[in-house]
């Protein structure tokens, strides 16, 4: 079988679509991955890549941002989600 017939079978078994098959995991991680591109391209704007200024643009976001801390965290959650979720959908 090769990869293209894996990704688009001719057909599927009827118990492979029930969601204690998939769990829905590769829709998770679709979705996850979209929040962690708006997150991080909104937190990009205020992000200073150097030595010197990412501590201090780090804690500008976290307290006078309005709603930084949410993206921050929202954006660290979703990573570290991402690593499990696809850790489970590889084993699955």
């Amino acid at each position: 079988m090769g990869f293209w017939e894996h990704i688009r079978p001719k057909f599927i078994y009827e118990g492979q679509l029930k969601f204690s098959s998939t769990f829905g995991l590769g829709g998770a991680l679709f979705l996850l991955h979209l929040v962690l591109a708006v997150t991080g391209v909104s937190l990009m704007f205020y992000y200073e890549p150097n030595p010197h200024g990412a501590y201090r643009s780090v804690k500008l976001m976290q307290e006078a941002v309005p709603f930084g801390w949410f993206f921050r965290n929202l954006h660290r959650i979703s990573a570290d989600i991402v690593i499990v979720l696809t850790v489970a959908h590889t084993t699955r």
